[in-house]
This record gives structure tokens, C-alpha cells and sequence, in this order.
């Protein structure tokens, strides 16, 4: 093995060790946490489903990582994918067909953890042996429960067949490891002694080969007998990942003492020595599975093969350990159940046009500005929101209003003469003169007609006394002057 891959698993194995002593210690309360496939994070880390370790022997093994949420073209850069999708399903096409020519650049490597139940039911099983006294009954009730949930899980399980990749088989087995019958012209699986374990595991899935990377016809896999809802069980149609017919090739690197593939890798003339490796059961790669010495023999050989096969291919220098850019050998973890948004590159910089432009910057900003003033002015013209107007209602008690409206009302009957005459009326009934400067000459009878004469539309010239010419408004001042007389 690389000396550079190779990093302190009896360090880390005793650090994971502690972790479940602790554990134990605990007690087996609602503080257990059993999330599956997280890579990152406080959960994910404390998790006996987690795959932090695995996560970080990449990192100690001078790897660059990761997370890959969306597939670009900076992510086809990364010469390793490690994906641990949380259910099993069918791949998309566009997903399938953009890693089909991620892998045609040559000394990649996609490793496929198939997921399970989890190391869940392995940790009650052993921690019911070594727990408290008081404890082993609720650690056993623990384990019941733990192995129904998982039953009731892997009854409704089929097969699912990945295309031209391989077929994702369901089979309950408890057995051991062996190094399977392909290994052996592989320097990062040949190590027997590595991989072979005496203690027993529990296994959920085998690996085979897929009938149409063969070249014979899609046959339907076997369904799952007595499933408890068949309506949720997995599609289990062949997933054509490309056009191309060319046949891919399928090595068993571990198998069960059955002789029944557990990890295999896939590849393809294509594909230009890149491969996929898939491992059957995401408990062997979990926290808690890595406490055992195969498991962690495992994960070296999955470091060893990725590191092999993009040094190969020239993506990484065997003397500095760099990639051509100066940077660590990358590899992205993915968490997908069967699909990654796809960002396609775009020809040209989109440019807005027209009305667009008013959303761009700096346009941008004048047009929120504008379009606040524009909504302060219409809510000022709305009549319920404006200023109210300053309406003149007048008054009732302006004398002046009163003598405008007597000028008037004379004007109207007959103007100065009409006035004048009733001045001399009141003069000589009331007062009892028969001369003076008001008191005017009794008229000889005449019609009523030339006594009351109509007043014309302009209000004609009339002499006073004086022989001045006077007006409607010098009529009003004499009146103001004769009542000054009459007080005085």
C-alpha cells in the first residue's frame, strides 16, 4: 500500500472504541442516534449510521473532499465520487449519462454504497453482552425492536437493476468475508490477509452482473415475495445510462463465503481505465462497522484503488502527491437518492434587453426608487389620503355684505332716483318737511309708467343736486351719510 494512503487505523479503531464504551456507559436511552449516510456534521458524527470516519480516512489519506450537490463542470474535475444515497433506486438518465462521460475522461473512480439497515441491530447484539446488569433486558428489548424495523424493511425489497452497471440483489445472510475471484491481479485487494475476517456479519444485498452490460436482453428480476406494500417497492426497470452497446466488464473483489459478490467493480473499454466500485451493505463503511479490522481493511482498499487508478491515469504525481494544478487529489461525497441538478454550461452571457434592463444594476437601483415615489404620489391624489382644500363658506354677520345687497336690491328697482324719491317720501311724511336738500319737488301726476321707470341692463348716469354724475356705488355713500344725519 502507498505509505501516504496508509494512515493510524489502531488509533482511530481505539478512538471509535472509547466512543462505544462510552455509549454502553450511557445507557441505552433515547440519546442513541442512528441517522444513516450523513458525511458532515454534529449528527452525522455521533451517529453509529454515520459515515464521518470513512469520511475522514479520505482526509487523512491526502485527499481534498467535498460535497457534491449539484453536477457542473468544476465537479467534472474531481477524479473520485463516493455515493451513499439514504434509499435504493433507480439513477436518472441525465444523472447516469453525465457520470458515463465524467468516467470517459480516463482514472476515475465512483464508489456505489448500496445502503442497508444500518449497524444498528450489530451495536444492540453487542452492547446486550457487555451492558450493565440492570441494562441487558431493555438492550434486548432494543434489539427486537431494531430487527422487526429491519424485516419490515427488507421484505419489501427487490432487485434493482442499474443498466449497463450492475444488479443490486436483496438477500439476508449472515456469513464471512473472503477475497473474491477477481482480486488477485489487483495489488489493493490481493492482500488476503487484510480481508478476510472470522467473525460473521450480517449482509443485505449481493452484487451481480447486469444482463444488458452482457449484451442479452433486459430480464425482469425477481419480486419480492410477500411484501407488505407492494406499492412502494422500487422500480425495478434496467436504467439505460447511454446509446453505447459496448459490454462492461465485472470483477468480484469480495464475496461471502457462498461465493456471492459483496464489492465488485465495473468497467468499460469507454471509459478509459476509470471504474465502479460497488460495495453491498453501507454497514460495513459505517461508524460502528468500522470497528471491525475487515471493515477497515476495506476502506483501505478503497482508498488505495481510487489513489491507484487516478495515478494511472496521470491525475495526481506519485512524488508530491499533487494534481497538476498543485492542488490535493479531490473527491466528492453525495448524498442523492437517484438524481443530481445538472447546471449546463450556456454559450454566451445572457443579456437583458428592453424592459429587462430596468431590473439590472445600476438601473436597478433607480427603478425601486422611483417606483416608491410612484406609490407615495398616487396615495397623495387619492381624495382619502390628500390635504383638504380651503373652501370660503363666508359670514352671516359682515355688515358690508348687507349694504351690497340694499345697492343692489335699489339698483335693481330704479337706481339713485328710486332712492332719492324715497328719501323725500320719508322726509315729508315722517319728518314733515317741505323743503330741503333731500326733499324733492312733488311731480305732477303722471302714468305709473314714467313715475316707475325700468331700469336698463347698465345702470344709467343720474345727476345729483350738485350737478354731479353719480353711480350705484356714490349712491350707497350718500346713504351712509344721510343715516351719520339722522344719528347726529
Amino acid at each position: 500500500m502507498n505509505p501516504r494512503i496508509q494512515f493510524d487505523w489502531w488509533r482511530d479503531g481505539w478512538c471509535w472504541l472509547t466512543v462505544c464504551v462510552a455509549i454502553l456507559s450511557s445507557g441505552c436511552g433515547s440519546s442513541l442516534s442512528t441517522q444513516y449516510g450523513g458525511t458532515k456534521g454534529y449528527f452525522a458524527r455521533r451517529s453509529v449510521n454515520g459515515l464521518t470516519t470513512f469520511h475522514d480516512a479520505f482526509e487523512k489519506a491526502d485527499f481534498s473532499t467535498r460535497d457534491v450537490n449539484r453536477l457542473t463542470q468544476r465537479t467534472r474535475k474531481i477524479a473520485a465520487f463516493v455515493w451513499t444515497p439514504m434509499e435504493i433506486t433507480l439513477i436518472d438518465f441525465n444523472t447516469g449519462q453525465w457520470i458515463d462521460r465524467w468516467l470517459e475522461q480516463g482514472g476515475r473512480t465512483l464508489i456505489y454504497v448500496v445502503p442497508d439497515s444500518g449497524s444498528e441491530s450489530e451495536y444492540f447484539r453487542q452492547a446486550s453482552s457487555k451492558a450493565d446488569p440492570s441494562q441487558r433486558i431493555e438492550y434486548r428489548r432494543k434489539l427486537g425492536e431494531s430487527l422487526i424495523s429491519n424485516h419490515q424493511q427488507q421484505v419489501q425489497r427487490v432487485s434493482v437493476d442499474f443498466g449497463q452497471w450492475f444488479v443490486a440483489t436483496p438477500k439476508v445472510q449472515r456469513a464471512t468475508v473472503t477475497v473474491g475471484q477477481d482480486a488477485s491481479s489487483d495489488t489493493a485487494w490481493s492482500d488476503t490477509a487484510r480481508l478476510i475476517g472470522d467473525e460473521p456479519q450480517d449482509f443485505e444485498w449481493v452484487i451481480a452482473p447486469s444482463q444488458v452490460a452482457q449484451g442479452s436482453p433486459a430480464i425482469s428480476p425477481p419480486s419480492a415475495t410477500g411484501a407488505i406494500n407492494p406499492a412502494i417497492t422500487p422500480s425495478v426497470q434496467p436504467t439505460q445510462h447511454s446509446g453505447k452497446t459496448e459490454s462492461h466488464e465485472f470483477e468480484s473483489l469480495l464475496e461471502t463465503s457462498g461465493g456471492e459478490t459483496l464489492v465488485a467493480r465495473v468497467t468499460s473499454e469507454t471509459w478509459n481505465d476509470s471504474q465502479i466500485i460497488v460495495v453491498a451493505g453501507g454497514s460495513l463503511l459505517t461508524n460502528f462497522g468500522l470497528v471491525h479490522p475487515e471493515n477497515r481493511a476495506l476502506a483501505d482498499s478503497l482508498i488505495e484503488s481510487t489513489w491507484q487508478t487516478a495515478s494511472d491515469a496521470h491525475l495526481v504525481d506519485d512524488e508530491t502527491k499533487l494534481t497538476p494544478d498543485g492542488d490535493d487529489l479531490a473527491v466528492g461525497f453525495i448524498t442523492a437518492s437517484d438524481q443530481l441538478p445538472i447546471s449546463a454550461e450556456v454559450g454566451e452571457i445572457p443579456r437583458a434587453t428592453g424592459a429587462e434592463m430596468l431590473t439590472e444594476f445600476p438601473l436597478s437601483m433607480v427603478t425601486v426608487h422611483a417606483a416608491v415615489i410612484g406609490l407615495i404620489v398616487c396615495l397623495v391624489l387619492l381624495p382619502i389620503f390628500g390635504r383638504p382644500k380651503q373652501v370660503d363658506s363666508g359670514t352671516l354677520t359682515h355688515f358690508g355684505d348687507h349694504l351690497d345687497a340694499v345697492a343692489t336690491l335699489l339698483w335693481r328697482r330704479g337706481g339713485e332716483r328710486f332712492a332719492r324719491e324715497r328719501i323725500s317720501d320719508y322726509m315729508r311724511q315722517v319728518r314733515g318737511e317741505t323743503h330741503g336738500r333731500w326733499v324733492l319737488e312733488e311731480p305732477e301726476q303722471k302714468s305709473t309708467a314714467e313715475v316707475l321707470p325700468v331700469a336698463s341692463e347698465a345702470a344709467p348716469a343720474k345727476i345729483n343736486p350738485v350737478g354731479e354724475t353719480a353711480s350705484a356705488d356714490s349712491l350707497v355713500n350718500h346713504t351712509e351719510s344721510h343715516s351719520t344725519e339722522e344719528q347726529r
